[in-house]
């Protein structure tokens, strides 16, 4: 039998954590390889700073997993290949409250109630909005960065013939 994942072993690894500003929320994306296809699972979690304190983010079995503690939200859970982009790595940032964050899936910002909550003003009441639409292969927006006021954000706009640059909406 073939044991996939990073080098022959099943892992999964956290590589993108950020904090809220007031300190009270944090959102980890934990990424898996599983099998000798490279294929791979992205997780997106919110959780109150406190559930994560003094704990060991582990996945041995032994200790006790972050994502199974109180108050740990998760919001996206995507399968891909490893020859493909690997989706949701392109920046996350909390509004100043903690209360919401945008996230660059690698094409498009959305946006997402950090409690797990639907929008209920809009229509089939969805778990998150797209701020920004990008296009695959064309259009690109990564990194949202959030004022201190909330009021505005910037992000990376890249189009299909590589020009990029900083924007602010």
């Amino acid at each position: 039998a073939i044991v996939g994942g990073l080098f022959g072993v099943n892992s999964e690894y956290l590589d993108m954590i950020r904090v809220s500003r007031d300190g009270s929320t944090v959102l980890s994306r934990w990424s898996s390889s599983a099998d000798a296809a490279y294929n791979h699972t992205a997780k997106i979690f919110t959780a109150p700073y406190a559930s994560m304190a003094g704990q060991f983010i582990s996945k041995d079995g032994v200790t006790t997993d972050w994502e199974d503690q109180g108050g740990v939200i998760k919001h996206i859970e995507v399968a891909y290949n490893h020859y493909s982009s690997s989706p949701y790595i392109y920046g996350a940032s909390f509004l100043p409250d903690g209360s919401q964050f945008l996230i660059s899936d690698g094409h498009s910002i959305w946006l997402y109630n950090t409690n797990g909550s639907p929008f209920a003003d809009e229509p089939g009441t969805p778990v998150r909005k797209e701020i920004l639409n990008g296009i695959s292969g064309q259009l690109h927006y990564t990194y949202p960065d959030v004022s201190p006021d909330g009021k505005k954000f910037v992000a990376g706009k890249i189009n299909n013939a590589g020009n990029s640059g900083l924007y602010m909406y």
